[in-house]
């Protein structure tokens, strides 16, 4: 019985810890943003009231510098923004079963779960140390043959957490080495070590490829589960910075919020919050037209469905040259919603108190 309260108290305090560290990141990466936006707009004391009031009811203690920022930024006050740190130490928790099911997060999984729905084509798979080609394992000497037979760029990853575009490098083979610091594909597996993936390239369509032709142009699609199916909660576009392979906006890129008519708005933004009306390569974002979005929206319905332990997913979608939605990735843990509400408001919108009103 003593072991059993040990073991059931220490797991309380370790997830207690880290629910405070995780609002103790979130907190520093808000007040760090504020100080250095210029147009910040300072809540008055009813908003700030009117902010606490409405979290008290569903037992959140709010500090409200995330409002302040989506004020200062779009100019359209609500209490119903989602502070990051609330989100990430305690909603999302709540929403998704991610310590129960782990493995569903590993991308090297998604031509499994996901085989009825297009994809990029895999080169080599790595899990847990095992290498595989065409879902058969090999030997690390036929993996190495496999790559250097590639003609065309690739892409390597890791299939597990690799959050906001880390380790994630396009590469080609020359005179038998890559083109990553000329390493040789064995020593580029040593750098990854286990559970990694590597892909060709996704042909994206011209318009996207406008936007920055150098990165996939991806659609971040966030949808919601409950017993009357699936919803989309919100949509943007990522956009890379000229250049770079990611269209992360923490590497430099810009989001932009996704019309229901599947039209961008007017502003993108940056990391920082700073608005820009066009993309570095001189595209006006305003009534620019993405192609196969309401396609797009319908994939992820069905996909959400094969899934339902996590109640919240957010979906990393290209659309190729054959105006085809295209499934990248998709994320249930770090799902950032900072892009969402800079760009199309509160997270939740009508589904606000069902959510916040989860156990």
């Amino acid at each position: 019985m003593l072991k059993f309260l040990l073991i059931k108290y220490g797991v309380y305090f370790k997830e207690l810890a880290y629910t405070i560290k995780l609002k103790q990141q979130y907190t520093r990466i808000i007040k760090k943003l504020l100080k250095n936006y210029d147009n910040r707009k300072k809540l008055n004391s009813s908003q700030i009231t009117e902010i606490k009031e409405f979290y008290s009811k569903y037992g959140f203690e709010v500090k409200t510098f995330w409002h302040e920022f989506y004020y200062s930024v779009n100019g359209y006050f609500s209490v119903k923004y989602i502070p990051e740190d609330i989100f990430h130490a305690i909603i999302n928790k709540k929403l998704n079963q991610m310590r129960q099911w782990p493995a569903l997060l590993d991308k090297n999984l998604l031509g499994i779960l996901f085989k009825k729905f297009n994809q990029p084509e895999i080169v080599l798979k790595n899990m847990n140390g095992f290498f595989y080609v065409d879902n058969k394992i090999v030997t690390e000497e036929i993996a190495v043959e496999t790559v250097l037979n590639q003609k065309c760029p690739m892409i390597i990853k890791p299939s597990i957490d690799s959050g906001n575009g880390q380790n994630v490098i396009v590469f080609w083979i020359k005179n038998g080495l890559t083109s990553i610091d000329n390493l040789s594909v064995i020593e580029i597996f040593r750098k990854y070590r286990k559970d990694f993936i590597i892909q060709f390239l996704v042909d994206q369509h011209e318009a996207l490829k406008s936007l920055n032709p150098t990165s996939l142009n991806t659609l971040r699609i966030l949808t919601y589960l409950n017993n009357d199916g699936v919803h989309i909660l919100s949509s943007v576009i990522r956009i890379g910075k000229k250049g770079n392979f990611t269209d992360n906006v923490a590497s430099g890129g810009i989001g932009c919020g996704i019309q229901s008519n599947g039209r961008l708005k007017e502003f993108g933004h940056f990391e920082s919050g700073v608005l820009t009306t066009k993309t570095d390569t001189n595209v006006i974002l305003k009534d620019f037209k993405v192609p196969g979005y309401n396609m797009a929206l319908e994939h992820v319905k069905k996909m959400h469905l094969l899934i339902p332990y996590f109640k919240l997913i957010s979906w990393d979608i290209g659309i190729d040259n054959k105006n085809e939605p295209i499934l990248i990735e998709y994320n249930t843990y770090h799902q950032g919603i900072y892009g969402h509400q800079l760009a199309n408001g509160p997270l939740f919108g009508s589904f606000t108190d069902e959510i916040l009103s989860q156990k």
